[in-house]
């Protein structure tokens, strides 16, 4: 287990699982030791293949379940939601990572997650372990919303924005809870439009909407769609509420850049950098509705080489960065769609000479899907150069588990067998896995970049022992990815 838990060694990165060191206590067999006990016999099983492992993994993960029931009915508050018992909750999810079993889009623990980071307040952000536990938990349900496109649970309080302002590292955090929010937001308003005029959509991602009216169509008439004639305009709230979307989503694209330039100048991003590159002249971040052409600025020397957490952090913004940018793109391919299809949306709507700028190719306001479709690119292409930075070569893998096998159990003294880079491959490797399936996933990615991520993907089932990275790869890949956008 001592394999999956990076300490923190430096502010501002809070580790990964490390609040096990301050609240595993084998003397006490809470929820939380049965938790960690069940999770890491099920990832020697995976590796070495003993029943009894199995058996034992399970054993306590019934025991870890039966104490967080426990736990959760005490009418005690400090009981109910202190460290242990939201811990475990944490645990319980690595277990599914590790086993592999049941679907992602189940939603196993989120609910529960999202009520106990809410209840614990905002006292839980002023210590190290609660602090550790609250940014865990919140990457988690990201990855629900994610796959599933169910937001709900996605920024637990609004806490994240409460502390932006203390370090980069929580700033970014409070980057990362904005994009949920911003793709519900561009969804419900598809969805709000669809329905109040009663306009076609589609199953298929990325297809045409069809301005054949439907009495002319082979297809049978949707009960839900009305003929482009019988069309009502859009209201001018429809019309301000497109704009006020892109404005919003471009205002967070660019604080995402300006956070790339951050780790270029903070040392505390960047303690094992060797080499700083040459300053790359690029053009500006998009600009909004801009009638000019984009200036040329020169950005921030680009690090040659990332320690592992500056990596696991830049993979996390980058993917939410590419979430954000192909929800976009969808909603503005959809909208333009719509206009394209039933003309009468832009007829007697004061603001339609707006809208029109927004959607006309000859219009120097109208959004500039190229230059967004770059961005993607080039996002996708930054997480491909940290990927070996945050999980190393196979042989980290491969020396790590040799090291492991020689150790005597998992107390701390078997840690210390382990490099500290080896000792984070597989802790770094359950913070990114997700990110790699997105890019595996995402049509905007290359043939080796798509390679790359399916390469480590395997990795992180053959030699860490993380089933969940084949099998939830397969899952979201043989369905359709509803929460996706593509």
């Amino acid at each position: 287990m001592n394999r999956f838990v990076a300490r923190k060694v430096a502010a501002p990165f809070p580790g990964h699982l490390s609040f096990l060191y301050d609240l595993y206590d084998g003397s006490n067999m809470t929820s939380l030791e049965m938790a960690t006990l069940s999770t890491a016999e099920m990832t020697a099983y995976n590796k070495f293949g003993i029943p009894e492992l199995k058996q034992r993994a399970y054993r306590h993960r019934g025991a870890a379940l039966r104490g967080l029931s426990a736990a959760l009915s005490s009418p005690d508050r400090d009981v109910r939601f202190n460290d242990k018992t939201i811990g475990t909750v944490l645990l319980l999810g690595t277990f599914a990572d590790i086993s592999g079993e049941g679907s992602i889009r189940d939603g196993a623990h989120v609910t529960g997650l999202h009520y106990l980071l809410e209840q614990r307040g905002k006292g839980q952000l002023t210590s190290k372990i609660g602090a550790e536990i609250f940014f865990l938990g919140v990457m988690k349900l990201h990855i629900h919303a994610f796959v599933t496109n169910d937001y709900s649970y996605a920024d637990p309080g609004g806490y994240s924005m409460l502390m932006q302002d203390v370090d980069p590292v929580w700033r970014a955090r409070a980057l990362v809870c904005k994009i949920p929010r911003l793709r519900s937001a561009l969804s419900d308003h598809l969805h709000a439009m669809a329905s109040t005029y009663q306009l076609e959509t589609t199953s298929n991602h990325g297809s045409p909407i069809s301005p054949v009216p439907r009495e002319q169509s082979s297809s049978p008439p949707s009960d839900k769609s009305a003929s482009p004639e019988r069309i009502p305009p859009l209201q001018a709230e429809d019309v301000q509420q497109i704009v006020t979307l892109y404005m919003g989503c471009m205002k967070v694209l660019g604080e995402l850049s300006e956070w790339d330039q951050d780790i270029t100048r903070s040392p505390a991003f960047n303690p094992d950098i060797v080499e700083i590159g040459p300053s790359p002249t690029l053009l500006s971040p998009i600009s909004p509705l801009a009638a000019e052409e984009p200036l040329r600025q020169q950005q921030q020397p680009r690090p040659n080489r990332y320690d592992s957490r500056t990596a696991c952090t830049v993979i996390m913004l980058k993917s939410t960065r590419v979430m954000l940018l192909l929800s976009l793109l969808a909603y503005l391919k959809r909208v333009k769609d719509w206009v394209a299809a039933y003309p009468r949306l832009t007829v007697d709507t004061n603001a339609s000479l707006l809208l029109a700028a927004m959607f006309s190719s000859a219009s120097p306001s109208a959004p500039n899907v190229e230059k967004m479709l770059d961005d993607v690119r080039n996002s996708l292409g930054e997480i491909e150069r940290c990927v070996p930075f945050a999980v190393g070569s196979e042989r980290d893998d491969l020396d790590g588990i040799a090291s492991f096998q020689e150790g005597s159990g998992m107390g701390h003294d078997s840690a210390t067998m382990l490099s500290s880079n080896q000792v984070e491959v597989a802790a770094a490797a359950l913070i990114i896995m997700h990110p790699l399936i997105l890019v595996a996933m995402c049509p905007y990615s290359t043939p080796q970049q798509k390679q790359m991520s399916i390469d480590v993907l395997h990795r992180m089932d053959k030699n860490m022992g993380i089933r969940a990275a084949r099998h939830r790869l397969r899952e979201l890949t043989e369905s359709e990815p509803r929460g996706l956008f593509f």
